[in-house]
């Protein structure tokens, strides 16, 4: 059922202004998450938050920068992880999602970013 909701998301937030989430050939994931990328991930959220669909942010501090890890010298400085950190954001997944919440949201996402452009 969770591949199908992400096969519908996919397919009905192709032509948006996020970053879908990319499967490697071999994988079969099962979605317990639909995390996206987003340029401005406060004003997604934001306009979801408005049209009452609820997000989340699971890994909001990259591992290197969390305070267990604080006295530890990297080797190389990580700003494509601290980047993809402050751009991600997971959109509702869950089995009973129904079909018309899916073009609800997807709609709210693409509201989202039509009013970003204006």
């Amino acid at each position: 059922r969770r591949r199908r909701l992400a096969d519908t998301y996919k397919e009905l937030l192709t032509h948006s202004d996020i970053t879908l989430p990319e499967v490697q050939s071999g994988a079969e994931p099962v979605w317990h998450l639909f995390v996206v990328r987003v340029s401005d991930r406060e004003r997604l959220q934001t306009q979801l938050k408005e049209a009452g669909i609820a997000t989340g942010v699971h890994y909001p501090i990259p591992l290197h920068l969390q305070p267990a890890y604080e006295g530890i010298q990297l080797r190389a400085p990580l700003p494509v992880t601290e980047k993809t950190a402050q751009t991600v954001v997971s959109l509702p997944m869950y089995p009973e999602l129904k079909p018309e919440q899916m073009e609800s949201i997807c709609n709210a996402v693409a509201g989202a970013f039509d009013m970003a452009s204006r």
